[in-house]
């Protein structure tokens, strides 16, 4: 595995279950999907950060690059949790 396929898998991996985390404890569908859109964003940052010792040079466009990608996996985790909700209405 290269560093790039290994910096994928971290990002989907700290989107799942950060989106996991905010939707079972938010009750509002995008409020929690935003939220960890951002926070999955800045964890995978920080775990960059570790890995190589300094920040990337293009942390910005890397940071809403991630947050893009993060808010689409968080609205496809947050699916069954706003479906079991509207039932229980």
């Amino acid at each position: 595995m290269n560093e790039g396929t290994t910096g994928l898998l971290v990002l989907v991996t700290v989107s799942i279950l950060s989106a996991a985390i905010l939707h079972w404890s938010i009750k509002r569908y995008l409020l929690a999907s935003f939220i960890s859109a951002v926070s999955s964003s800045v964890i995978f940052q920080i775990i960059g950060f570790i890995m190589i010792g300094h920040y990337d040079p293009l942390i910005l466009i890397a940071f809403v690059t991630g947050a893009c990608a993060a808010l689409g996996i968080a609205a496809i985790v947050g699916i069954p949790f706003f479906i079991t909700r509207r039932r229980t209405q």
